[in-house]
Parts: structure tokens; sequence; C-alpha cells
């Protein structure tokens, strides 16, 4: 909607929708060198920044944060979802990361309907405040997992809180059958 506000030639809609596309190959290409602290808390501020950019109203800033905003939300996606499933045992990842898909979709609902709504009233640049704030929220929790260990790593962080995974989540062994 940012392209369409700012008036985008029609020319690069082509060129502009391969970059943005091309975006999330990059953000797991991304993951491979994002494997330090350092690596992984600069592509946090990157995506505050990033999402700040959607506020400005010039197209070039506009494209650039549109595709590094998409490029590192996958990086840093790939990354939690990696320590999410190394920390928990193997009878409790499934469930876990359906617990998580359930969230996001269940969170993503009401949030595109909200940023509709104030995009439609007001203008897409009033509706940024939406991704912002979700990008916000995604940086607060990188940053406590992150700061947590060097290595990012959850098993610890949930060793120290003592943090047991709840028997609910675990899903029964399967018996075998007998023929």
């Amino acid at each position: 909607l940012w392209l369409i506000a700012l008036a985008m030639p029609l020319a690069i809609y082509g060129p502009v929708n391969a970059l943005l596309l091309s975006s999330l190959g990059a953000g797991g290409l991304l993951t491979g060198r994002l494997t330090g602290q350092r690596g992984r808390i600069f592509a946090v501020l990157v995506l505050l920044a990033c999402a700040a950019g959607l506020f400005m109203r010039w197209l070039p800033v506009v494209i650039i944060s549109l595709t590094l905003l998409a490029t590192i939300t996958t990086a840093l996606e790939i990354i939690l979802n990696r320590l999410l499933q190394d920390s928990l045992p193997s009878r409790v990842r499934a469930s876990a990361a359906s617990v998580v898909g359930t969230v996001a979709s269940v969170l993503f609902i009401p949030l595109a309907l909200l940023f509709g709504r104030i995009s439609t009233a007001r203008s897409v640049f009033s509706a940024a405040w939406i991704p912002f704030g979700l990008s916000l929220t995604i940086a607060v929790i990188c940053l406590l997992i992150f700061l947590r260990r060097p290595d990012g790593s959850l098993g610890s962080a949930l060793a120290t809180a003592n943090v047991d995974v709840p028997g609910a989540l675990a899903v029964p062994a399967i018996p075998k059958q007998t023929s």
C-alpha cells in the first residue's frame, strides 16, 4: 500500500515486486550469517530502523525499508524457530510449533483488519504504527532472548527461570501395533 500511496511509477512495479519477493529467500541466506550475539542484536536494530522507514514519504526509503524488513523478519523467524526447537524435548516440539503458529495467526487477523481500517480512514502512513509496534515487540522479545546467553540459547533461559514444559503440551506416544 505504501507504493500505491507514493504513486510509484508502473514501470518499476515488476522489479520492486521481485525485490520484495526475493527478500524472503535472502532472509534464509542471512540466517547463516547471524550466528553471534552481536550480529543478531544488529539485525534487531536494523529491524526497528526499517519499521521506522515505513513512516517516510520518500519512495526509495520505503522500498529499502520494506525489503529489509521482510528479509530481517524472515531471518529472525528462522533463528527463533531453531532456538525453540533446540530448547524443547522432541515429544513437545510439534505441539509448541503448532501453538506458536496458531498464536501468530490469531494475532494477525485482527491486526490486519485494524491496519485496513486505519489506512482507509486516514492513510497507510498512519497505519504504519501497527507494523512498527509489531517490530518493536519482536525486537524486545529477541533482545530478551539474545541477551540471556551469548549463543542465544533458550534452553539456558528456561532453566534459569525454572520453567518446566507443561505435561499438557506433551504428545502421547503412539503404541506399536502388533500384527
